[in-house]
């Protein structure tokens, strides 16, 4: 399980563990044993909205961050439909006001919409449904997110830890499994029923372990979509520089990326097309560990360095899964030169040669 102080080893999440740690820290805190069932009432009111907060601020924080950084990759055909749809047919009266404010030629300039956050987010309901329509209107694939959730074992945090938190269930409506859609669901059903009605400061259920084990599922979340947003970020990368990297004819050429201050501060990326995958060994609890023999070229393998394995198909690159290498030896035979031991970085689903056109890249 990721602690706190790990989050902020994140690159998108820096300093989320450490707002996090406050609300953990005032919850300890708090003898809800001696406290009268108003002052349980109120801590919990407190803790819900802090959560809820966090959770809308940092997630709306980041991606209009990403924007900022990167428009030209971003600001895709696909992402410019979807966002004037979104807005030209917003019942929001905050985004109708602001586009008034703007004018009409200023929100035509796509360059000028991104730097409004107000034009971005016209709800303050991040509901899991809000957050893949978001990435949707981004242009991420959001196919893949559930894959990223499942990157550790989170069932004893959602069966077990949590299992006191009851859903919401109307009528004969059918009773939520325990996922993560569901407390992320939780969460905004809980500050929405502070926010927007009266609950009596009486009959208070606070329970201290459970609500840490909240704090740990949402430090889980955080540190999801913090790889499922490099992953997205660096596949568009991918597809900005590279519209035509079939017609390469030097399998071995460095290619160059932006990437200094995205992902691993290094801007080298090297493609490797002559490789076979000799064995995959991955249980349960472990990760996922490859063998792969290649024709290294001019790219020499360093135990530490990180390489990707992505799927290309006419569509454009579509699935990534990052590995780090762990061992290397020399391996002259087939014309192959060296063997790698791979470890994946985190549990995302497995990537097989005929998932379209297969390739390799180490990021030096």
């Amino acid at each position: 399980m990721i602690q706190a102080i790990n989050l902020d080893s994140s690159f998108w999440f820096k300093g989320t563990g450490k707002k996090i740690q406050k609300i953990r820290a005032l919850i300890e805190g708090f003898n809800s044993d001696s406290a009268q069932p108003e002052e349980q009432t109120v801590f919990e009111n407190y803790f819900f909205i802090a959560l809820y907060s966090l959770w809308e601020s940092e997630v709306y924080g980041v991606v209009h961050e990403i924007f900022q950084r990167y428009p030209m990759a971003l600001t895709t055909e696909k992402f410019i439909e979807e966002y004037y749809k979104n807005i030209f047919s917003t019942r929001s009266k905050r985004t109708k006001e602001k586009m008034d404010t703007l004018g009409f030629r200023k929100i035509l300039n796509i360059s000028e919409i991104v730097k409004e956050q107000d034009l971005f987010f016209d709800t303050n309901n991040l509901w899991y449904s809000t957050l893949k329509d978001l990435f949707k209107k981004c242009d991420f694939n959001i196919e893949f997110l559930e894959a990223y959730f499942s990157q550790n074992d989170l069932s004893d945090l959602l069966v077990t830890k949590l299992s006191s938190i009851e859903f919401d269930v109307s009528g004969d409506e059918f009773r939520p499994e325990r996922n993560v859609e569901s407390y992320i669901d939780f969460l905004v059903s809980q500050r929405n029923s502070i926010a927007h009605s009266f609950k009596s400061p009486t009959g208070a259920r606070f329970d201290k372990e459970v609500w840490l084990s909240l704090l740990d599922l949402f430090i889980e979340i955080f540190s999801a979509l913090d790889n499922f947003l490099q992953d997205e970020i660096l596949i568009k990368l991918f597809a900005l520089e590279w519209t035509d990297m079939d017609d390469y004819s030097d399998n071995y050429e460095l290619f160059y990326i932006d990437v200094r201050d995205v992902l691993y501060q290094i801007t080298n990326i090297l493609e490797i097309t002559n490789f076979e995958k000799v064995a995959t060994k991955k249980s349960n609890s472990k990760k996922m560990k490859v063998n792969i023999k290649l024709n290294a070229g001019r790219f020499e393998p360093e135990e530490g360095a990180i390489c990707v394995f992505m799927n290309k198909d006419i569509s454009g690159f579509k699935k990534i899964k990052k590995f780090k290498i762990i061992k290397k030896e020399t391996f002259t035979a087939r014309g192959y030169d060296y063997r790698l031991e791979l470890e994946e970085l985190y549990k995302t689903g497995t990537i097989r040669r005929n998932e379209g056109s297969l390739r390799f890249f180490t990021i030096k």
